[in-house]
């Protein structure tokens, strides 16, 4: 089958010799390639350190003419985290604004084209009118180990095409750092639960002065010690989150600690033992926003509540989180609030203003917020 377009969906966090490959395939077959850079506009995180314009400028390194003479095309699209029709409509959308450019074409014939590696790549499936191009995968490494070697200041040099690894060098040295700390805080967080290695209990032994531990029964002491107290299953942890509204402004809070440090959240939290839902998600909101509402209001301006539990949404783990809509009666004047406990400031804004602010808002909290106030 000839096609007009083949278009290459990914993160490309950053952009490796695995992506490349599939570029070179793709232009070997047509004119045109579009390539759709997901997660657009999204707050840095350690899954997500690079913006759109840092990956974009990635891969025109690596392609500069056929980006210059428009063979290659970019198609910035956002995340939908809970609506997937809305991401699929999005990417049909500006895949097809390219196939129609320069001139009009009754039907430009598009292709799919892509490696199948894991659950990230179910998109391979979501365009039945586009056939799907396979192309073997070339990497012995993927963009999450190459996020990790830069995390821990090891090369990757090797695993990235020449002219994209010298971008990313010369690029916003953020990467090395917050998000390098970042990084070093969900790792220190997930191996809270987690049974320590080998080399982790020789080291810990070694500090406290016992040596030899080879020669003794320690290690298989320990080894049992750890087992008895090890959970069955890896943790899930549970979180609730507040969406209030009034006369067409939202309650946020401004982060002042890691993970997210400086971005915009949902007031919330983990959710204490013997509470319920409403319960932890109404003192979360107290604690961190002090807002001026006595409880029985805040509890009968309850309008209904949501689960989120996109696997991905948060890196410190597994992380559910249940999402409650209080929608208080509109009045002269919003209720004084002042940030408090996890939260450096609370902030009234207006509705559509947070819509503009996908890139200030932590972790999934503009889906979230996209889902409950329908806007």
């Amino acid at each position: 089958m000839e096609y007009s377009t083949l278009a290459f969906i990914g993160r490309f966090q950053p952009f490796h010799n695995g992506h490349k490959a599939v570029v070179d395939s793709a232009l070997l077959k047509v004119n045109k390639v579009a390539i759709v850079i997901g997660s657009h506009d999204k707050a840095p995180d350690t899954r997500n350190p690079l913006t759109t314009r840092e990956r974009i400028d990635l891969i025109a390194a690596v392609y500069p003419n056929e980006v210059a003479n428009g063979r290659i095309k970019f198609v910035p699209q956002v995340d939908h985290t809970y609506n997937l029709d809305r991401w699929i409509a999005g990417v049909i959308s500006g895949v097809e604004s390219v196939a129609y450019s320069g001139k009009f074409e009754d039907d430009p014939v598009i292709g799919l084209i892509g490696h199948s590696k894991d659950e990230s790549s179910f998109y391979l499936k979501c365009f039945p009118r586009w056939k799907s191009v396979e192309v073997p995968n070339v990497s012995i490494i993927n963009a999450t180990d190459i996020r990790e070697r830069l995390y821990n200041d090891i090369s990757v040099k090797d695993y990235m095409p020449k002219a994209a690894h010298k971008a990313l060098m010369q690029g916003d040295s953020r990467l090395f750092g917050d998000m390098a700390a970042e990084f070093r805080f969900n790792m220190a967080y997930q191996k809270q639960f987690r049974m320590p290695s080998d080399e982790e209990l020789y080291e810990w032994c070694w500090d406290r002065g016992i040596a030899h531990v080879e020669s003794c029964d320690i290690m298989p002491m320990l080894k049992d010690f750890m087992k008895d107290w090890k959970s069955p299953y890896l943790p899930t942890h549970k979180t609730v989150d507040a969406v209030v509204v009034q006369s067409g402004h939202l309650l946020l809070v401004k982060r002042g600690s890691a993970p997210g440090k400086g971005l915009w959240a949902l007031p919330g939290g983990f959710l204490n033992q013997g509470e319920t839902l409403l319960s932890g998600a109404l003192r979360e909101l107290k604690e961190e926003t002090k807002i001026d509402v006595p409880m029985k209001v805040l509890r009968g301006s309850y309008t209904k509540q949501q689960e989120f539990d996109d696997p991905h949404r948060s890196l410190r783990g597994r992380t559910l989180t249940t999402a409650f809509l209080f929608n208080l009666t509109s009045q002269e004047r919003l209720p004084k609030i002042k940030g408090s406990d996890d939260a450096v400031k609370a902030k009234w804004v207006p509705l559509g203003e947070v819509m503009t602010k996908r890139n200030k808002l932590f972790e999934d909290h503009y889906d979230i917020i996209e889902t409950m106030t329908a806007i």
